[in-house]
């Protein structure tokens, strides 16, 4: 879809240890991308090195300001990283994202919804708010996860069109998939 319509600036938006930055920079895409953790940052720049691609990549928080020129990318790529956040930060997080894309330009976003494993459940200290935990148990314990229902998902994206939206197909991740191009800048 990128490549068709010649979007060449790509946002790994919480990159973790950077497996799309490394499919896109290979692929020739201008990309940027960051992450909280300085270990994934770092292990995300080797690897850039040993397959010798570059990537605009550093440590940053997405609850701060992003430190990127107003529509200056073409696609912002976000996969499962907005749910680590309570309401008044997710809303915070998707104006910041629409101030950072074109106009036109892509989001994909992968969230977790409300069905997934732990979603319907209260967290360590019970609901911090409507649809959002502090993890009570395995590998993300104390980590908080928002669980997304589809319609407030899509009052998110109330300056996208959605291209396409899923969740829960077999074999593919449990939780929202969407891809949605931005029609208007933040109100």
């Amino acid at each position: 879809m990128l490549e068709s319509e010649n979007r060449c600036r790509v946002l790994d938006f919480g990159c973790g240890a950077g497996r799309h930055t490394l499919y896109f920079a290979s692929r020739g895409f201008e990309v940027s991308a960051f992450d909280k953790s300085a270990k994934a940052v770092e292990l995300l720049k080797s690897a850039l090195a040993r397959s010798n691609v570059r990537a605009n990549v550093h440590v940053q928080d997405m609850l701060a300001p992003l430190p990127y020129e107003a529509a200056s990318f073409d696609c912002v790529l976000a996969t499962k990283v907005i749910q680590h956040a309570k309401i008044p930060d997710i809303t915070r997080i998707f104006r910041e994202i629409s101030r950072i894309l074109k106009t036109n330009g892509i989001l994909f976003l992968q969230v977790t919804s409300y069905g997934d494993t732990f979603g319907n459940k209260p967290g360590i200290n019970g609901w911090l708010e409507p649809g959002t935990i502090r993890a009570g148990y395995g590998p993300e314990k104390g980590v908080i996860h928002h669980f997304f229902r589809k319609e407030e998902l899509l009052r998110f994206l109330q300056n996208y069109e959605v291209v396409e939206i899923h969740s829960g197909s077999a074999g593919h991740y449990n939780g929202y998939c969407v891809i949605a191009r931005k029609i208007k800048g933040p109100e």
